[in-house]
């Protein structure tokens, strides 16, 4: 470690315990000697032997009784002539986090689109809040900082961002872990639903069931030369647009897990590329191609 080091604040009747090595580069074993820490400092050993070219460990800690900062000389001898010095530095704290919100709500949104909301951190306790780590139990969910310092009294914002790779709802925790003693993790509820939205030209796509509904935003056309599969479960949502098919189309459903369309109108172009059977539609179907549904056709 480097001279001088400050611990993190550190909640006031708690410790803070850094590990720190020693390494001997001498050919022979040498014995270091640690003095002058008084409390609220303190380290593991008084003294340590370490062979030669060879490497040992020390705690140092720091445990405050009382509010306030707090400054002390370590001082350590070992096989060179003179003493080697090194100025900790400590804070004794109570903090209180309180957030801006317990529940934070991104909304509705599309795949392939991201949203971004801010929480407001605030220290309303004694000393300075030391936020180590913000966690998420779901990827699609980000922050712009996992590491930050909060003085007494003041507040900070952090940046949460919401990117969906599934549709479908969110339903996710984002943990402020900080030294609240009251609240070491601070949980923080984040929701959100996201669609997938499809529209215009679709080439070489492949929708699956894990990413329902598709809901179409407008017409949708697979060209001449591109193709569209979809799998077994999938749901689609037409939303009144056409979808038209000039492509390859493949949508292969099972007489146990059909491919449902609802509220709209296909245009078939190209006889030979289709490939469809199990069908579930809510609407007319004007075609002379065979859809297939369980035990009719």
């Amino acid at each position: 470690i480097n001279s001088p080091y400050t611990f993190t604040p550190t909640t006031v009747d708690s410790t803070t315990t850094i590990t720190v090595q020693f390494n001997n580069t001498f050919s022979v074993p040498t014995t270091v000697s640690f003095s002058g820490l008084v409390a609220p400092f303190n380290t593991s050993v008084s003294s340590m032997s370490i062979a030669a070219y060879d490497s040992a460990t020390v705690d140092f800690s720091f445990s405050p009784t009382l509010l306030g900062n707090f400054t002390d000389t370590l001082e350590f001898t070992s096989i060179l002539p003179s003493p080697t010095i090194i100025v900790l530095n400590g804070e004794g704290v109570q903090v209180i986090l309180s957030v801006s919100s317990d529940t934070l709500d991104m909304g509705n949104l599309s795949l392939g689109t991201s949203v971004t909301y801010p929480i407001t951190l605030t220290n309303s306790g004694t000393g300075t809040m030391y936020i180590s780590n913000i966690t998420t139990n779901d990827a699609q969910i980000t922050v712009d900082t996992t590491n930050l310092q909060i003085l007494q009294g003041a507040s900070a914002t952090i940046s949460v961002t919401y990117t969906p790779t599934n549709s479908g709802v969110l339903n996710a925790l984002l943990n402020i872990h900080s030294n609240d003693q009251n609240t070491p993790i601070y949980p923080i509820t984040v929701i959100g639903t996201a669609v997938s939205q499809v529209s215009g030209n679709i080439c070489n796509d492949l929708w699956i069931a894990a990413n329902n509904p598709y809901l179409f935003m407008d017409n949708v056309y697979i060209a001449e030369g591109c193709q569209l599969e979809i799998q077994a479960g999938t749901v689609v949502d037409m939303n009144g647009y056409q979808l038209v098919i000039e492509g390859d189309f493949i949508a292969e459903g099972t007489a146990q897990d059909s491919i449902f369309f609802k509220s709209g109108n296909f245009i078939f172009r190209n006889a030979d590329s289709l490939n469809i059977k199990f069908w579930d539609v809510d609407f007319p179907v004007q075609s002379s191609y065979e859809l297939y549904h369980n035990d009719f056709q």
